[in-house]
């Protein structure tokens, strides 16, 4: 950015138009130097210390929104490139006025030199005259648009730097009350949480008892089965004692053969067969009852007293036979002692 010092060199380096003569002067029309007394040159730099005094305020009013946008620097960059590039824009224009106001001067020092040869050419020139320094102001007047145009600027960036302003107080709010939604999530979670791992524990209880209820009913399946293998090897021993009555069987028909054995030790055999039968029917009735108590193992149970039953069975018809053999006996022998 150039300051006013600058700006007064670039005036001052423009070519000098003193090259016109005193006596090209005195022969030169008194209406075109009373037209030329207009002070372009001191307008034009007072029209340039303005200009460099707007642009001082500018420049305060541009350190104050550094300051106040600290956020928003890039927006302000970008102001920054703008107003260097509209204050480089007015430089240039200056310098073209300056330009065309030494060019301006140089034709109208080579038209007062011809003057006498093209006294004609006067009112066009003047009128050349008018219609650049009308074009002068209409260029002056868009800068002060410009001018305007960059304040108009600045009240919408300071518009915008409220607004923004603004939306942080909203999105702080906002927050704010995210962070107490949050909260209340996470007190909802723990509690979730919580009951979560109690109904884990109680699940895990329920389960160790469970286990325990199972271990109990394994024990009481394993006395129930020792049990069944007990009442096995008393079917042994009743096979083993059927076995014998079958020989004291085959003894007696021997003896009734020989008419040495009576009917009294038949019904005595026949007795006891008949309390080792009465014995496993109650080891029968036993085995139900204990098994009643047991519910997950009640089909294992009904085939093996199935078992037990359909051996009852059969060791009633071996009773069966049994009686009817001692009866067969018993007449045999009563026949026996009657031919006696």
């Amino acid at each position: 950015m150039s300051s006013a010092g600058d700006i007064t060199t670039e005036s001052e380096s423009l070519p000098s138009c003193s090259h016109i003569s005193s006596s090209d002067d005195e022969n030169l029309p008194k209406n075109m130097f009373q037209h030329k007394k207009a002070p372009f040159f001191k307008s034009n730099l007072n029209d340039t210390f303005d200009r460099q005094i707007e642009l001082k305020s500018l420049q305060a009013q541009l350190a104050q929104l550094e300051l106040e946008l600290s956020s928003e620097r890039e927006n302000t960059i970008s102001f920054r490139k703008k107003l260097t590039q509209a204050n480089k824009e007015k430089f240039e224009q200056a310098a073209r006025f300056n330009e065309e106001a030494c060019k301006l001067h140089t034709q109208n020092a080579a038209l007062q030199a011809k003057i006498e040869q093209q006294s004609e050419f006067t009112e066009h020139l003047e009128f050349e005259l008018d219609k650049n320094r009308k074009q002068l102001e209409k260029e002056q007047k868009a800068a002060g648009t410009r001018a305007v145009s960059n304040a108009h600027s600045i009240e919408q960036l300071e518009e915008l730097l409220n607004d923004a302003r603004a939306k942080i107080s909203s999105l702080e709010s906002q927050n704010e009350q995210n962070k107490r939604s949050m909260l209340v999530q996470v007190e909802q979670l723990k509690e979730t949480i919580a009951d979560r791992d109690r109904i884990l524990r109680e699940t895990v209880q329920e389960q160790q008892n469970v286990i325990a209820e199972r271990n109990t009913l394994n024990e009481v399946i394993q006395q129930q089965q020792e049990t069944i293998g007990e009442h096995r090897n008393q079917f042994t021993d009743l096979k083993i004692e059927l076995d014998k009555v079958k020989e004291h069987l085959a003894e007696a028909n021997a003896r009734v053969k020989s008419l040495t054995v009576s009917e009294q030790d038949y019904r005595e055999q026949l007795e006891v067969v008949q309390q080792n039968s009465k014995e496993l029917s109650e080891a029968i009735e036993a085995e139900k009852t204990s098994h009643l108590e047991s519910k997950f193992n009640s089909e294992l149970v009904q085939l093996k007293i199935n078992d037990l039953e359909n051996s009852m069975q059969h060791q009633k018809v071996v009773n069966d036979g049994l009686q009817e053999n001692v009866n067969t006996l018993s007449g045999q022998a009563t026949g026996t002692g009657e031919s006696v």
